[in-house]
């Protein structure tokens, strides 16, 4: 129990870390795209995917944009652990997991956005904005102190951006990261 409220106090320490301010040295141009395999593989390494089925679905294109890298992946990291938790008790289906990047909307309607979507137990529509509350889970006290989303959702507004969710039960979820429209090219 002391180790896994260890984790958990580390955790904690890293997500508000995350929170912190971002200077100019922060930001950084990168390809949108090489965040997913990056953040899925290191999951992955740490044993964090489970028997969740991961699949990064990016375009052939590059995806230009200024942002916080480390911000960026720590959202990723964020939706992709939740989406895996919420495929863990699937038995019915599938544990599947899709993560991926789409390509702005080429009449500037909208900026790049990143997805996670999951066949997982889905959420309760009363629940929906409840999720996003600083310390709400379903889950057991030892797998979550509910911050994930609550940091994910800050980061991706803090950058500009939107994080909505669309949600069946029993079928599963979608987080879509809007990330704000850029003028960069390569």
């Amino acid at each position: 129990k002391l180790g896994v409220a260890g984790e958990q106090m580390r955790l904690h320490g890293q997500h508000l870390l995350s929170l912190g301010p971002t200077g100019p040295k922060d930001i950084q141009r990168f390809d949108l795209r090489e965040v997913v395999p990056e953040v899925v593989s290191r999951l992955r390494a740490t044993g964090r995917l489970g028997r969740a089925d991961v699949r990064a679905v990016l375009p052939e294109d590059p995806i230009a944009v200024v942002f916080n890298r480390r911000q960026v992946e720590q959202v990723v990291t964020e939706l992709v652990c939740n989406a895996v938790d919420a495929v863990e008790d699937v038995k019915d289906r599938p544990r599947v997991v899709q993560v991926g990047v789409e390509m702005p909307d080429m009449f500037g309607e909208f900026g790049p956005q990143l997805f996670v979507k999951d066949t997982g137990i889905g959420i309760f529509e009363d629940e929906l904005q409840a999720i996003f509350s600083p310390y709400y889970t379903t889950k057991a006290p030892e797998k979550s102190v509910g911050l994930g989303l609550t940091v994910a959702r800050t980061l991706v507004e803090s950058m500009g951006g939107k994080l909505t969710v669309k949600s069946r039960v029993n079928l599963g979820s979608t987080f879509t990261v809007e990330l704000p429209e850029q003028t960069s090219s390569w």
